[in-house]
């Protein structure tokens, strides 16, 4: 493989492999009777877009999504189709996206700034 593949490679396991630990981390707080359904999971969307980039970091949203409604949101091991399950993972798109967006905007915010600072 050549060494663009593998770091594009090495980019999107990043987004799944921060997804799967969010995952775990928060059924291993689950366990201990926290109810933080999300946190991991903007952790998961910060890490992956930062690292990552901006795909990986979709992915990150994307895989999160059916991750989090699976396990996490009630009832818990069904995918939900009340209203509320589905509100609940609406705000999570919605902040997740967010997230996302400014960790987009901050990427490219700081490769302007060195991108300046050469021209000096």
């Amino acid at each position: 493989m050549s060494k663009a593949t593998l770091s594009q490679l090495w980019r999107y396991a990043l987004a799944v492999g921060t997804v799967a630990l969010a995952a775990a981390l928060t059924l291993f707080i689950y366990f201990l009777n926290v109810r933080l359904r999300f946190a991991f999971f903007y952790a998961a969307v910060i890490v992956a877009t930062r690292y990552g980039g901006r795909r990986p970091g979709l992915l990150a949203i994307f895989l999160s999504i059916p991750v989090s409604d699976y396990l996490f949101v009630e009832p818990q091991y069904h995918w939900s189709h009340d209203i509320e399950g589905i509100g609940l993972l609406a705000v999570f798109v919605g902040v997740a996206l967010l997230i996302w967006e400014l960790s987009v905007k901050r990427s490219r915010a700081e490769e302007e700034l060195h991108r300046r600072e050469r021209e000096l």
